[in-house]
């Protein structure tokens, strides 16, 4: 929601950089949601609460059989941290010194919503572990895929302002100040 909220401001604003930051963290949540709720179905891992003794309750597609045995990995943590890593790295794409406030703040975030769904005994610690990984390597690769994709489909059909090569070695959106040195 705070993705497609942060495109939406961006496009209303005439903002560039907010819609680039809304519209991949979406396709990052997004991405990364698809990655885990598979696996979720494959794994078929009971949940805590279900089975507080045995944490290595897997079942081979028993993750069809409802709620109860989707634990593995956390989808909770798994968009938390594809948020947050790819909000990182665009702010820190187009405000370089931003790294060190922008990353702790929602790394700190993604990590506490993990720890939550451990305290409410809705997933094992190796599931958030699991969905922390999934999440980061996703937005992680959502970014890199993007800014060296500039032209890619999706960006030129969401992206208001689109892309141009700049004559140097990177490219430069249409509507910001020259490229970095």
């Amino acid at each position: 929601a705070v993705g497609g909220l942060t495109y939406a401001f961006g496009r209303v604003k005439g903002s560039r950089r907010a819609e680039d930051i809304g519209l991949h963290s979406v396709e990052s949540v997004l991405l990364s949601g698809a990655i885990t709720g598979v696996t979720k179905m494959i794994a078929g891992r009971a949940r805590p609460y279900k089975d507080t003794a045995n944490s290595l309750n897997f079942g081979l597609l028993r993750g069809f059989q409802g709620r109860e045995y989707q634990s593995f990995p956390s989808g909770h943590t798994t968009a938390a941290f594809a948020f947050a890593s790819i909000v990182s790295a665009e702010t820190s794409h187009w405000w370089p010194g931003s790294r060190w406030v922008i990353g702790p703040i929602f790394y700190g975030g993604a990590a506490l919503t993990g720890v939550s769904r451990i305290y409410n005994q809705d997933h094992w610690a190796s599931d958030v572990v699991a969905g922390a990984a999934i999440g980061t390597l996703t937005g992680i690769k959502v970014y890199r895929y993007t800014h060296s994709h500039p032209n890619n489909r999706i960006d030129k059909f969401f992206l208001r302002a689109g892309v141009q090569m700049s004559p140097g070695s990177g490219w430069v959106p249409l509507l910001s100040v020259a490229p970095r040195q």
